[in-house]
């Protein structure tokens, strides 16, 4: 058994009321407006295998996605204890309909935040926890869009770090750069790795699963 932690946090204002839709298939649920679910709902589900792929130790059984549109605010607090095999994950993501950008942002973080729990549970692991998470992102945005720039916005890589962070935002933000850096190392003239890229792959496989490289 394990206890594992989500948080979504999306600063803003009350949600301004919109007709909300729910969609599932399989495991994952999104709720959102209009057909804002009924758009991530495939990326979400083709990003659950991968995921597991990568991490054999997770099994989701059941994903539940909340869409909100930019300006509205959100607060998602979740504890739970479960098997690993057997996890319930509920996260809330910020959409903009038809925005691809947004829609890769939420397969990253969700790659990111799995990649959190997976790393915790090995041991002898020899890249830091937030590096881990970071190149997860990438690998996992690889498999689902078939390609990837290493970030969703480039506001996420790009820039100088803040002197507001506390030691804890600074090291992920240093972590999330260097593997920015890497992934890039891999990229075409157009600076983004296209599947396929059997380089990349091994890379990926070797950073997130080193027992099956």
């Amino acid at each position: 058994m394990a206890l594992y932690e989500f948080i979504s946090v999306l600063p803003g204002v009350q949600e301004t009321p919109c007709p909300a839709k729910t969609v599932s298939f399989n495991r994952t649920t999104v709720h959102g407006c209009d057909d804002d679910g009924q758009e991530m709902l495939p990326h979400l589900n083709a990003t659950l295998p991968t995921i597991e792929a990568f991490f054999p130790e997770l099994q989701v059984a059941l994903l539940r996605i909340s869409l909100h549109r930019p300006g509205s605010r959100a607060l998602k607090k979740d504890w739970r204890i479960s098997r690993l095999n057997d996890m319930t994950v509920e996260m809330s993501f910020r959409y903009v309909p038809g925005s691809a950008r947004h829609a890769r942002n939420a397969v990253r973080v969700l790659a990111h935040e799995l990649a959190h729990v997976a790393y915790k549970s090995r041991i002898n692991q020899t890249e830091s926890e937030e590096y881990f998470a970071a190149v997860a992102e990438s690998c996992v945005e690889y498999s689902v869009f078939r390609s990837t720039t290493g970030y969703a916005f480039e506001a996420d890589v790009e820039g100088s770090i803040s002197d507001d962070f506390d030691d804890a935002q600074r090291h992920s933000a240093m972590e999330a750069k260097r593997a920015y850096r890497t992934v890039r190392e891999f990229a075409g003239n157009d600076g983004k790795v296209h599947l396929p890229n059997p380089a990349f792959a091994a890379f990926c496989t070797a950073t997130l699963s080193p027992e099956a490289a």
